[in-house]
């Protein structure tokens, strides 16, 4: 069963943040304490999200939005307490489904249901078929109109009927459009990526095209995921009207099929990415020199011919399965550091294996990773590349490595809370070589911009007392949301906070070089 407590903790902050940005505390407070908020709690102003611009493979990008948390404890409020009647809807889609997950663990507050089952999901769709049709929704969650949420649940007519009845007499999925608007200072277009809530409140959206689809198209055979569709037919011309009855279907929710990755496919195709699977099964014999070179030399050829894929992330972690010996640690050490200085999105995996063998006592050659992490923060900051910058930076301090003066000067002037905030840690711990200017976040420090697009720079700066309200007044005290969650002990950022990594078996690692184990390389995206 969903619970808002799950959707605060695991499904709120984007999973891509670097791990001192959590909401663990924020969903604690407001399970133990939702009796005793204020009564404006419920009726907040809308407010501007908190941009975050993510790496992907190649010269890709993908813009998160992390909403303000008053506002979304609301939206998470209303989807919880008509969870069964959004799960009713849901199953109206024979193509995809939504699992809310167990309390606890490190997962998402939902999943797809084919999550893992991809593979399996391909044969059986394909095995008595001769054509595929793939396809995509242009601009997914950018595209969505958020009136199309009623729409789908309750049918144009009856919600447009509807719209403006009064609170009590409302239909719920005006409430969830009303919420989802608030998110993003009232627009109707689009849902911000990343939180939990819009893969519901998308699902909602596609459930409605996916009963129109399985009723005009019989016998259908296949799987969607999230907005990526995968139907399989016996004939080409089944295949053309299922596009085009899916198109129909889409248009009208004012969405429409990307033209660039929709196709019809004459099959046998493979059920895997073949990148992907050359990876997973090479065969490190002994693990030596010899094996890491032929292994990420494959590597760098199947980026070059895959430019859009997550093939060095994956690399990097597929050699979770083997345990580097220190004579060739240094080889290794280079080889990754070479991915995370060439493909930004391989940073979180490289890390996750720096402190793997940090635990074994390993030595980081802590000058070079300075020097690569530095340089990223130099060349992305001006890009206004948010995840390069803040991973460096979060590296930086968990390896506590000085931050040099031209990177404090642009880390500065870059617009982004998130980086603000780690360059504000790192100022107290010690590791900057030049004061930060503080001015640059002057217009953070008052009230209105506790619901603005700099909401969690503003209240987690003065929680921390890094950015300290002039004078006796406190701008976070003066409004009466944010005051209650601070006197509770909200907070968004735990300094201590570090990668959940698989440590080495407890043996001496001398003894284990070249040996292979059961590990989880599947945790990168693929």
């Amino acid at each position: 069963m969903l619970t808002v407590s799950s959707l605060l903790e695991k499904g709120y902050f984007p999973k891509e943040l670097p791990p001192p940005f959590t909401t663990a505390k924020f969903a604690e407070v407001m399970t133990k304490h939702a009796q005793s908020l204020p009564g404006n709690f419920g009726t907040p102003p809308s407010a501007r999200l908190t941009m975050y611009n993510l790496a992907r493979p190649g010269t890709l990008r993908r813009t998160l939005g992390i909403p303000n948390p008053v506002v979304y404890y609301n939206l998470c409020l209303e989807v919880k307490n008509n969870w069964k009647d959004i799960e009713s809807q849901l199953k109206r889609s024979t193509l995809a489904g939504v699992t809310a997950t167990k309390p606890g663990g490190n997962g998402r507050a939902v999943i797809s249901s084919h999550l893992d089952k991809f593979t399996s999901l391909r044969a059986t769709s394909r095995a008595s078929a001769r054509y595929l049709l793939k396809a995509d929704i242009s601009r997914f969650y950018p595209s969505i109109y958020t009136h199309s949420i009623p729409w789908a649940v309750h049918g144009k007519l009856i919600a447009k009927a509807n719209r403006n009845k009064k609170k009590k007499d409302a239909l719920y999925g005006d409430a969830l459009d009303k919420w989802a608007r608030k998110c993003q200072d009232d627009q109707t277009m689009g849902l911000p990526i990343g939180p939990d809530t819009s893969f519901i409140l998308s699902e909602l959206v596609l459930a409605a095209v996916d009963e129109t689809l399985s009723t005009k198209v019989k016998k259908l055979k296949g799987f969607r995921h999230v907005d990526d569709y995968e139907l399989c037919f016996n004939t080409m011309s089944g295949a053309q009207k299922a596009l085009a009855t899916l198109q129909e279907g889409l248009t009208q929710f004012e969405l429409a099929l990307n033209p660039v990755k929709t196709r019809i496919y004459e099959l046998p195709l493979p059920l895997e990415k073949p990148w992907a699977n050359e990876l997973r099964t090479f065969d490190f014999r002994n693990a030596g020199e010899s094996d890491l070179v032929r292994f990420f030399d494959r590597a760098f050829v199947l980026m070059k011919e895959n430019p859009d894929e997550s093939v060095l992330s994956y690399a990097i972690a597929r050699t979770n399965s083997i345990i580097i010996g220190e004579d060739i640690w240094e080889l290794f050490e280079n080889l990754v550091l070479h991915c995370m200085h060439v493909e930004p999105n391989t940073t979180r995996p490289a890390l996750e294996q720096f402190l793997r063998y940090k635990d074994k006592d390993y030595s980081i050659n802590l000058a070079l990773l300075s020097d690569v992490l530095n340089n990223q923060i130099r060349y992305h900051a001006p890009l206004g590349h948010s995840s390069e910058v803040a991973w460096a930076l979060w590296a930086l301090i968990e390896f506590k490595c000085v931050i040099r003066v031209t990177t404090v000067k642009i880390v500065t002037d870059l617009d982004d809370p998130l980086a603000a905030l780690l360059a504000l840690d790192a100022e107290q711990r010690g590791l900057l070589r030049s004061k930060l200017d503080l001015s640059r976040w002057a217009s953070c420090k008052r009230k209105s911009e506790l619901y603005g697009a700099n909401w969690l720079l503003s209240y987690e700066g003065n929680l921390k007392g890094w950015l300290p309200s002039k004078g006796t007044s406190d701008y976070v005290n003066e409004d009466e949301r944010f005051a209650a969650m601070k006197k509770l002990g909200v907070t968004f950022y735990n300094p201590n906070a570090t990668i959940d990594f698989t440590p080495l078996p407890q043996t001496d690692v001398s003894e284990l070089s070249g040996v292979q184990y059961e590990s989880d390389d599947d945790d990168v995206d693929i």
